[in-house]
Formats: C-alpha cells, structure tokens, sequence
C-alpha cells in the first residue's frame, strides 16, 4: 500500500471548516488510522471520516485554537502527515 497523494498543511481561521485529504495506491481501504498528535481521532458532530474509492478524507467543523497541530493517517505501513495552524477568527 502507497500514499500516492499526500496530506497538505492548512492555515485555517476559527470557525472554518477544513477537510484533510490522501490518496492511496488501492481503492476502499477502510483500516486506516487518524490521529491528531499521535492520539485516535474518534469520529463525532465535528470530526467526519470518509472513504471515497482511493480518497481518505477528514473533515473538521468549527475548528478551534485547540485544534491546531499534527495529524496523520497511517495504513499498514504507510503514512502522511500535515499540520493544522488556527490563525484568528473568521469575520
């Protein structure tokens, strides 16, 4: 398995909604593994995972200060990482 495309940095304001995305080698892989700051991210009202064929997509809404930092998605043993950064409120 191979990360073909993978995650970009975001600079993002609060409140903005931000969606990281990869593209792997194989389609509908559903084993891999989001972290932020090497912690499982579990999905919720503001943390969405999706796969779409080799698409692996997380989106995050209403993103805050306390959302800054590494996130990483990791499949057997390949993997991406990119870093959120929150700069001030959205207008």
């Amino acid at each position: 398995m191979e990360i073909v495309t993978p995650l970009k940095d975001i600079d993002a304001l609060e409140k903005d909604t931000v969606t990281f995305s990869c593209d792997l080698s194989k389609p509908n892989r559903t084993n891999g593994k989001w972290t932020y700051n090497g912690e499982e991210i579990a999905i919720s009202e503001r943390f969405t995972i999706t796969t779409d064929g080799v698409t692996q997509t997380l989106t995050i809404a209403d993103v805050s200060l306390d959302d800054k930092g590494k996130y990483t998605y990791s499949i057997e043993n390949a993997s991406t990482s990119a870093t959120l950064h929150i700069g001030g409120t959205a207008a």
